[in-house]
């Protein structure tokens, strides 16, 4: 193992470091401390393998003022070559902007990541509360395929990225890098929901899927049985009050006779055959059922005052019979 630190091991070896007495700067002439490294950070190599303190990658251009879309190429992809050399990386990566003129971000996710034989994995998660889901790209630069990052995903304006941990890269030694999106080819996307914990997967649009890396388009999917010991649905409007309104007739008996025959469900419900291709939404279906209910109701109290009048009429019936046996 090899320490960049030649300037202090010549001072240690000529004058041993118990006699150290001014502070020592490697790459500044006015330290601040006894020992300051102003530049680079100190990086050790350990067989090709790259650990790496704060490593600057760049500022992003400004998207939103004008300036050219970016990738943060990470490390090198896969491209079929089975038994390859690895490349990847495992640490923490930080993102920084702000000024007078604009609203801060500053948001890290943990990173963990390689290549190597036949597949390339990755895992980007958030650690700050404004770091949301980012994509993974596959893309093409210099004729290398690299897991990137598309930097207007995360803010469209300029933004300092920085990396600490360890990095390595036996395929071609590129360290993290911006560069322009316009010479990249090769864009596909690779990854766009994220391992979360467990079975837990979230996507960059904020959707959660349990057992499941797909939601669908659904805000939360859960892929098997789910339990409550209590539920709320809101927001549901034309409540079916309107049912018991004035000028509220439902259809008449013989026309739902009609239907039924015809359609095997009755109005407003859906078919058996939707319902096993698309689900059923839990809150549309209460509020359908409440409907039914309520009509059902109407045709109890019309058959009510049915009955009631064929009553008063039989009672009439029967007295005059009384009358004149």
């Amino acid at each position: 193992m090899r320490l960049r630190l030649t300037l202090a091991l010549l001072l240690v070896s000529s004058a041993g470091l118990a006699q150290l007495t001014s502070p020592v700067g490697i790459g500044t002439s006015t330290p601040a401390s006894p020992l300051e490294v102003a530049t680079g950070g100190i990086t050790i190599d350990l067989t090709g393998t790259h650990y790496v303190d704060r490593y600057y990658i760049g500022f992003s251009n400004d998207y939103g003022s004008g300036g050219a879309q970016q990738y943060l190429l990470l490390f090198p992809a896969y491209k079929g070559t089975v038994g390859q050399n690895s490349a990847g990386l495992s640490g923490r990566l930080r993102m920084y902007r702000g000024n007078a003129s604009s609203f801060n971000l500053d948001v890290e996710y943990d990173v963990i990541g390689q290549t190597a034989y036949s597949s390339s994995t990755i895992g980007l998660i958030p650690r700050t509360i404004y770091a949301k889901m980012l994509n993974i790209y596959t893309v093409t630069y210099g004729g290398v395929p690299y897991l990137a990052i598309y930097c207007s995903d995360l803010s469209a304006s300029g933004t300092l990225y920085t990396f600490e941990g360890h990095f390595w890269n036996n395929l071609n030694t590129q360290k993290p890098q911006l560069v322009p999106a316009t010479s990249c080819t090769n864009v596909t996307l690779t990854q766009t929901g994220e391992f979360v914990a467990g079975g837990i997967y979230s996507t960059n649009t904020g959707q959660i899927g349990i057992n499941t890396a797909d939601p669908k388009g659904y805000t939360l999917a859960v892929n098997g049985s789910a339990i409550f010991t209590q539920a709320t649905v809101k927001n549901y409007a034309n409540w079916p009050d309107y049912v018991f309104g004035p000028d509220y007739r439902p259809m008449d008996l013989d026309s739902l006779q009609k239907y039924l025959v015809q359609n095997r469900h009755l109005p407003d419900m859906p078919a058996e055959e939707d319902v096993a291709q698309k689900g059923m939404d839990l809150g549309e279906m209460n509020k359908l059922l409440l409907k039914k209910i309520e009509e059902l109701t109407l045709y109890m109290e019309d058959a009510h005052r049915q009955l009631a009048a064929q009553q008063r009429e039989i009672e009439d019936l029967k007295r005059q019979i009384q009358k004149h046996p």
